[in-house]
């Protein structure tokens, strides 16, 4: 039987671990922590493929500074903290994300990534609260919304259908919305579930198919013996099997660098913050607040807030004032939700890359030894897709899409 260490138990790790192992491999997770404890758990639920759009395409210079400058801005950078580099990587990857679209690959393949999500969900037992085709995206800004509309045209050429609503047909929708609210599109393929649930069901699942999953144990250092890539634990375990992938997050360049790589991902910080959900106020759809990156999922136990990402390191610090930006937001958009009670706050770290494409497939010279990281905001959009890419790839043999591998970066080897 074929063995296969995947470091990391987020929920690409264990979307990869249950593809493999459905297939007969033998699995083995090595967790730093527990299952889907960072960003996997911690982010709004949302399966967003037809949203999904590279961020340095926005960015300019003067939105650059806005960012450093402004502590209102959805997006917070500290240089020195971030990197100077890294903020060079950003800025040069616009210029290639807007010539070369390669990258509207993603977005093409949303609908198998929303049915490779769904192969995984038809065998998990129990209520993870799934629906399809509630995510409402809404402007207060005329100049936004008709941005908005344009970029539901632009998501038609992608063969994904968007409504464009009026603000009265979205009140019509969900009741709760603000008088000012003048328009936005509903999503009609996306999905949204609570994670928490998932990946409790996904970790449930794994163990059912014969996955051990090795909690509270860091990989501290790969090294590669005669083509086999060995794993080493801070705690002096050895683990090794005919391949191994990296899906360590953030965390994954630290542990790759002894090897002589310089994976360019680097820790966004985003934020939650649950409300009571109690009867007579309930949202009944996910509200996408664009102008603001913040999104609002009711979800049966609670309400939970997401947004805000900053690139500041990994800073474990919650700034009061960044959650206040949050909810001012969103008291804006959904006046009644400031009669709900703030039951927990958190925060978790986002793995990205300077273009904001994942890196997923072999590293050069090492056939056998993949990544599978890079995801940022949408790791869970597209974790089961990128668990099929490598799936078919250690089976069959099938290559990864170019514009996903690790060798679309130049000289990551130092």
């Amino acid at each position: 039987m074929t063995k296969v260490i995947i470091i990391g138990g987020g929920v690409i790790g264990l979307s990869t671990s249950l593809y493999l192992a459905k297939a007969g491999y033998d699995i083995i997770i090595l967790e730093k922590y527990k299952p889907g404890s960072q960003a996997s758990k911690k982010n709004a639920g949302l399966i967003v493929p037809s949203m999904y759009i590279p961020y340095p395409i926005s960015i300019d210079y003067i939105k650059l500074l806005k960012w450093i400058f402004s502590p209102s801005s959805p997006i917070k950078i500290a240089p020195t903290k971030l990197g100077y580099k890294t903020i060079k990587s950003i800025l040069m990857s616009r210029k290639y994300l807007i010539e070369n679209q390669e990258w509207r690959i993603l977005r093409r393949l949303g609908r198998e990534a929303i049915n490779s999500i769904k192969n995984l969900m038809n065998f998990i037992d129990m209520d993870i609260e799934a629906s399809t085709g509630k995510i409402l995206e809404v402007y207060i800004n005329e100049e936004a919304f008709r941005e908005a509309e344009e970029y539901a045209v632009e998501l038609k050429n992608d063969g994904i259908d968007t409504d464009i609503l009026s603000g009265s047909e979205l009140r019509e929708i969900e009741p709760r919305l603000s008088k000012h609210i003048i328009g936005g599109l509903r999503y009609k393929i996306d999905m949204s579930i609570n994670p928490v649930k998932y990946i409790d069901g996904l970790t449930k699942l794994a163990r059912t198919y014969g996955v051990k999953i090795i909690e509270r144990t860091s990989a501290q250092k790969i090294i590669v013996k005669n083509k086999y890539p060995v794993v080493y634990t801070e705690k002096g375990e050895r683990f090794s099997g005919e391949y191994v992938v990296v899906a360590a997050g953030p965390w994954t360049s630290s542990l790759l660098n002894p090897l002589g790589i310089d994976l360019p991902v680097y820790p966004a910080k985003g934020y939650i913050m649950e409300l009571s959900n109690f009867n007579g106020n309930n949202l009944t759809h996910q509200l996408m607040i664009e102008e603001e990156k913040v999104v609002v999922n009711p979800f049966k136990e609670f309400i939970r807030i997401a947004g805000i990402m900053d690139l500041m390191g990994f800073d474990n610090k919650i700034p009061y004032n960044r959650l206040e930006i949050i909810m001012n937001c969103v008291n804006k958009y959904v006046p009644i939700l400031k009669k709900h009670k703030i039951i927990g706050i958190d925060s978790g770290f986002r793995p990205c890359t300077p273009d904001e494409i994942p890196i997923i497939g072999p590293l050069p010279n090492h056939p056998r030894l993949l990544i599978a990281v890079g995801h940022c905001r949408f790791g869970l959009t597209f974790s089961a897709l990128t668990a099929k890419f490598i799936y078919e790839y250690i089976e069959k043999h099938i290559q990864i899409p170019r514009i996903l591998q690790p060798t679309r970066f130049k000289n990551i080897f130092r």
